[in-house]
Order: structure tokens, then sequence, then C-alpha cells
């Protein structure tokens, strides 16, 4: 849940990925590359704003490749950092961040069946709380 609202409200969102590691590998960040490089690879993520409400934004996001903490990096390299998220958006923020799976489908690897799982945010809990969401 982006701390502002992206512009514009629906879209895809396609970046180049590469690792930024610090000195210790408990800090280790991701970022937004600034060209095709070594070690840089796409990333592509679709969106489209369902709610607004006190400044923060939900959003349902579809993952077209999943690099690391692809999500938060993007929306943070756009200027909409997710609620919470003292790595990638503002540190004053601190919490749990406002990001939440709520569908998950893959096939069986042996019967090539579709899994699907889902699971509703905790609509009594803040931010959710904010939002009427089905």
């Amino acid at each position: 849940m982006p701390s502002f609202s992206p512009t514009p409200v629906a879209g895809t969102v396609t970046f180049a990925r590469s690792p930024r590691l610090s000195e210790t590998v408990a800090r280790s960040k991701s970022k937004v590359a600034s060209a095709p490089g070594k070690d840089v690879r796409e990333a592509v993520l679709r969106y489209e704003t369902l709610g607004q409400a006190e400044g923060l934004t939900l959003l349902r996001v579809a993952l077209e490749t999943g690099r690391s903490h692809q999500i938060r990096v993007q929306f943070a390299s756009r200027g909409t950092p997710l609620w919470g998220d003292a790595k990638y958006g503002r540190a004053e923020e601190s919490g749990t961040v406002a990001l939440w799976s709520h569908s998950l489908a893959f096939d069986h690897p042996e019967t090539g069946a579709r899994l699907t799982f889902t699971a509703p945010p905790p609509v009594d809990a803040y931010p959710w709380s904010l939002f009427e969401i089905e």
C-alpha cells in the first residue's frame, strides 16, 4: 500500500533491477538500475488502484517477474513507498509493511493441476481497515 498515489492510477512498471549490497548481508538492498548491464535483470509488474484514504492508496499488483523485493523497490523508486517499509520507504512509518499476497496460484509439480490459494488481508487492522476490501 503506497504512502502516496501512483500516477497513472493503473499501468505496467518495467524497470531493470540490480542488487546493491552494503557491507553486511543483513542490510542488503535492491535498487532500480539506470541502464542494462551485468547482474541487471528486468522486473515487470502491473498495478491497478482500488481505493484511496488518508493519503494511502490500495493497489492490486500482478507480478510478471518475481524479483527480490520487486514491489517494494519499484514503487519506492517512483516516489510511492509502501506504508511501513522502513527499508525502502520512510523510517517514520516503521512497522509491518502493508504488502499482502491475496492470491497465489501455481501448477502442481506432479499432477499439473492448477492450485490457487487466497487469503484476505486483516481488515480490522490498520491500514487495511481504511478500505472496503472484498
